[in-house]
């Protein structure tokens, strides 16, 4: 999970799978009122969230600073964070923050937790979209066997024919430090194994691991 989705800033979770779904940041105010308007706020959007069936948490910790907060909710890769203060309650709109592309915006404090809930299948759909882009983009087929010694070192994946044996897997790994990482139900690039040329039957996801 963390190799195929987490980026330079942490992880970045799929929200099917996510245990917190939408964090709901309640932020700091010097004055109590304005901090009683927050709370009541950003609980609202809360109890929202959860009737909707959404996996919300609140994130009062006022006593943290909000840099902080948002920095470990970011490393943790929660799919969406909502933030609420004193300034959003006088404007009316809260700001939203989506994980997978980092970009945020304001939506009205009314709509906070349907806007949140509606992101939830797009971020999904986008994650899911650029795994499968990156893993096609490095993924290559290959037959013969000399060709793959010079490329294996630039790393991906290598989609070839394999005879099945476990002598053709040992010597694979020969001077190439390349394994077998997976067999795939796909057609083979080429009827013949790329390690022995022995009739192909299986075809193989091949790797060196790092």
């Amino acid at each position: 999970m963390i190799m195929v989705h987490g980026d330079d800033h942490g992880l970045r979770l799929p929200p099917t799978i996510a245990p917190h779904q939408v964090v709901v940041l309640q932020l700091d105010d010097n004055s109590d009122n304005d901090s009683s308007e927050v709370a009541d706020a950003a609980a609202r959007i809360v109890a929202e969230l959860r009737a909707a069936g959404v996996r919300a948490h609140l994130d009062a910790r006022t006593h943290t600073s909000f840099g902080r907060r948002s920095v470990d909710w970011e490393l943790k890769g929660v799919p969406v964070r909502i933030e609420l203060g004193a300034r959003e309650l006088a404007s009316g709109q809260a700001t939203l923050v989506r994980r997978d592309d980092r970009s945020k915006g304001g939506v009205p404090i009314d709509g906070a937790a349907r806007a949140a809930a509606a992101l939830l299948d797009e971020i999904q759909e986008v994650l899911l979209a650029a795994s499968r882009s990156f893993r096609e983009e490095h993924t290559q087929p290959v037959t013969d066997f000399a060709e793959f010694t010079r490329r294996v070192g630039d790393g991906g994946l290598f989609l070839a024919g394999w005879s099945g044996t476990e002598e053709s897997e040992q010597a694979l790994g020969e001077g190439t430090g390349a394994t077998i990482r997976c067999i795939v139900d796909a057609e083979p690039p080429s009827p013949s194994c790329l390690i022995t040329g022995a009739p192909a039957k299986h075809t193989v996801l091949i790797g060196r691991a790092y």
